[in-house]
C-alpha cells in the first residue's frame, strides 16, 4: 500500500517539489527540535503548533526564493 502512494505521488509531482517539500519538511522539525531543546517547553499546546506553522512558512518562503 506504501508503495502504491508513493509511486503515484512520484509520477504526478516532479523531483524538484519533492525535494524541496522534503527540506522544508525536515528544517521545520530541526527548528522546532531545538526550539523545544532549549528552551524546554511542550510543544503539544495549540499555540506551539501555530509557531510550528510559521516556522514552516518562513522556511518555504526562503527555499521558494532560492
Amino acid at each position: 500500500m506504501n508503495g502504491i502512494t508513493l509511486s503515484i505521488i512520484f509520477l504526478v509531482f516532479t523531483q524538484d517539489s519533492i525535494a524541496s517539500t522534503f527540506f522544508v519538511t525536515g528544517g521545520t522539525f530541526a527548528v522546532m527540535s531545538l526550539y523545544g531543546y532549549f528552551t524546554r517547553t511542550n510543544l503539544s499546546h495549540w499555540g506551539n503548533v501555530l509557531l510550528m506553522g510559521l516556522v514552516g512558512l518562513c522556511i518555504a518562503s526562503v527555499v521558494n526564493l532560492i
